[in-house]
């Protein structure tokens, strides 16, 4: 198996694919301050459960 050699050193070093860059593209986004962000209320919903708490 040939190695392959990543550099995680900073985010300046890494470029998106054109999905990465697609799914951002087409990502639903709301405000986050007022429970709007369907992205952020699955990740707090999924710790919630993780943590067995209600969400905040």
């Amino acid at each position: 198996m040939e190695s392959v050699r990543i550099n995680l050193f900073s985010d300046t070093q890494t470029q998106p694919t054109p999905g990465m860059r697609q799914a951002m593209a087409e990502a639903e986004v709301g405000d986050e301050q007022h429970l709007l962000d369907p992205s952020v209320n699955r990740l707090c919903e999924e710790v919630a459960v993780c943590l067995g708490k209600d969400k905040a």
